[in-house]
């Protein structure tokens, strides 16, 4: 049972990101949710709120901006520049301030390269498949995950009402083992084993409903959802 509990200490910690000596100071109660998860949307959920989701879309986004960047870069260009500004020194009086204009057009247009342009565009498409790659592997992985946790939860939500009849079924018998007993049926140590089996049946739905506060947040972090 030691060891039990400190597997889910360990445990705890990393699912909430702390580090391993940090001070666990647990209280409250457990309250569930018996309403089963809806997988379609918690997959969408994952896929609007992961982090490392949004970093992919981002890269791939650049890359198509990349793209176009590159398929522009043998455009003429155009350029207008007008300056004014004041200056003396002028014949007769060298200390009056005149007035000063300058206008210029200046047209660029490339003519070679060395196909640096197709490089870059090349380049750039190169980037948005494996972006486009890269963004349909996490969704699988993620939608994965999402299954897993979601199927846990589930799994572990069904067992609650396993472990509350096998609670009501170890009262039953360790009432029918205390009539016993008095009327000299069964030992002592008949009564002692049927005790025993009702705090076994307790504690074993005190893990169940553990387990599902684990999977639920199991589940939260599979989705995106800040737990900490």
């Amino acid at each position: 049972l030691q060891n039990a509990l400190n597997k889910a200490k360990i445990y705890l910690r990393n699912l909430f990101g702390w580090s391993s000596d940090k001070e666990l100071n647990l209280k409250g109660e457990f309250k569930l949710d018996s309403s089963l998860a809806d997988t379609v949307s918690l997959i969408k959920e994952a896929f609007e709120k992961r982090p490392e989701m949004k970093l992919a879309l981002d890269a791939q986004k650049s890359a198509v901006i990349s793209k176009q960047a590159a398929s522009l870069s043998e455009t003429p260009i155009l350029s207008i520049a007008a300056n004014y500004g004041f200056k003396n020194g002028y014949e007769p009086n060298l200390d009056v301030l005149r007035g000063n204009w300058a206008a210029g057009i200046v047209a660029s247009v490339p003519i070679f390269n060395g196909n640096l342009k197709e490089a870059k565009v090349e380049e750039a498409e190169a980037n948005i498949k494996s972006s486009s790659a890269g963004i349909l592997q996490l969704e699988r992985k993620i939608k994965i995950e999402v299954e897993q946790a979601t199927a846990d939860l589930n799994a572990a939500r069904s067992k609650i009402k396993i472990a509350r009849l096998q609670i009501e079924q170890a009262k039953q018998a360790v009432s029918r083992a205390e009539i016993q007993y008095v009327s000299g049926v069964i030992t002592n140590l008949d009564l002692i084993d049927a005790e025993t089996a009702l705090s076994e049946a307790e504690l074993m739905q005190l893990n169940v409903l553990y387990e599902n506060i684990i999977s639920t947040y199991s589940l939260y972090k599979a989705i995106g959802k800040i737990i900490y």
